[in-house]
């Protein structure tokens, strides 16, 4: 117990330092998606990535975001360092591409679409492309930083494994007396090489942002009460000129839970999860 509180310490002293930086600047160009009663706002030229998605009148995200590491990087890159374009066509859709010349080229398209006062989805493709004359080899890192209803002290989360392989297969996260978030992931072509880990904030930020080269450490207990994160790590050997496609779909029910209790981690509903699903 007093190793957890500790660990709630540290994290809400990092939350102080590292707040600022999660935030888009003043001259970065900003992204609202909107619809329905549900709006997100994403900045691709910030290293918070998306920063708020807004549901039930309430925002539950602080950040998710996106690392590169390509072979002979000496640090994992923020797909913000790399930004190339972007553009919203509709008002509940953005896509932007993040791209180092010559390289690998990523894509990232967000589409949103609320399904009800309380309820909603973000789709997600992200296409990672390698644009070299070689074999190529990348890590991709997905952080997320969720904080349902905007609290930085209730959350769990955790990170189940397959029976089989043993590999990394789903997160959850949920905050006792309401719901949480559901995230599947298909990964298309050839399935990559799979890392995750949990923890309270910002011991995976920190890894993602110093000057050297760091791997999730596939840690994945449950962590809470508290300021808690979690990220996946996917590493690939890509052909000259080829392509691997992730296909997301977030969904965020904020419905509240009568009577809640640890045991609620245990159960896979809609709406009561933070889940991360890699089909093979």
């Amino acid at each position: 117990m007093e190793n957890i509180i500790q660990s709630i310490v540290r994290a809400s002293v990092c939350v102080i330092g590292a707040w600022a930086v999660l935030q888009p600047q003043a001259n970065a160009q900003t992204y609202t998606l909107s619809h329905g009663s549900s709006t997100a706002t994403y900045t691709p030229t910030s290293i918070g990535g998306m920063t708020d998605w807004n549901v039930g009148g309430a925002d539950h995200l602080t950040s998710q975001a996106f690392w590169v590491r390509a072979a002979g990087d000496t640090r994992e890159t923020s797909l913000a360092e790399i930004h190339s374009s972007s553009s919203q066509t509709t008002a509940d859709s953005v896509t932007s591409v993040f791209s180092v010349s010559g390289l690998y080229s990523i894509n990232i398209s967000y589409q949103l679409t609320s399904l009800s006062a309380d309820k909603a989805q973000i789709l997600e493709s992200i296409t990672i492309r390698n644009n070299s004359t070689s074999d190529l080899g990348l890590s991709f890192f997905q952080y997320n930083n969720f904080d349902l209803a905007h609290n930085l002290s209730g959350d769990y989360v955790r990170i189940l494994r397959d029976s089989l392989t043993g590999g990394p297969t789903m997160a959850q996260q949920i905050e006792l007396g309401f719901g949480g978030i559901s995230e599947e992931a298909t990964v298309q072509n050839n399935p990559p090489s799979v890392l995750a880990e949990t923890a309270y904030y910002a011991t995976i930020y920190t890894k993602l942002v110093d000057s050297d080269v760091d791997d999730l450490n596939n840690m994945t207990g449950t962590v809470g009460p508290g300021n808690v994160e979690f990220a996946f790590e996917w590493s690939y050997t890509l052909g000259a000129g080829a392509t691997e496609t992730i296909s997301k779909i977030k969904t965020l029910d904020v419905t509240v839970i009568p009577e809640p209790s640890i045991a609620s981690l245990a159960l896979l509903g809609a709406g009561m999860v933070v889940a991360r699903r890699l089909r093979r």
